[in-house]
């Protein structure tokens, strides 16, 4: 399967270069030359960008100067969502089951306090009459 297969099959509103042109698209309402000189670049690159190509990094840097979180936002949020909410639902899993063990070490230690001292102490004693000792 070549490299080009799977970024065919991926829908373009699923691809950070797409989301980019579009972002750029809406901003700029087709001035590719207002956009050019934004990104200090010629029309040519910036047609190139709100098509759908991936910026070189000094107009990547142009466009983030320009417009800061809310293109990294439109840009990139999509990606991180899905593992935030990923996560979120490890650390509830994750809580839930520690409540749980949290539980049966309650329940195992009997609610003992001072209890502990007579338990251990009857430990020891029945260790010093151990049959094997």
């Amino acid at each position: 399967m070549g490299k080009n297969s799977l970024a065919s099959r991926v829908p373009a509103s699923d691809r950070m270069r797409d989301r980019l042109g579009l972002f750029l698209r809406r901003k700029y309402a087709g001035e590719t030359k207002a956009l050019a000189r934004d990104m200090r670049s010629t029309v040519k690159a910036a047609e190139n960008v709100m098509n759908g190509h991936w910026p070189n990094d000094l107009h990547l840097a142009a466009i983030v100067r320009r417009f800061g979180q809310d293109v990294w936002l439109a840009v990139f949020a999509p990606e991180i969502e899905p593992e935030l909410a990923r996560l979120s639902q490890e650390q509830r899993d994750l809580e839930e089951r520690l409540e749980l063990v949290i539980a049966r070490r309650r329940q195992a230690e009997g609610g003992r306090t001072g209890d502990q001292q007579l338990l251990a102490s009857a430990t020891s004693e029945a260790g010093d009459r151990s049959p094997l000792g």
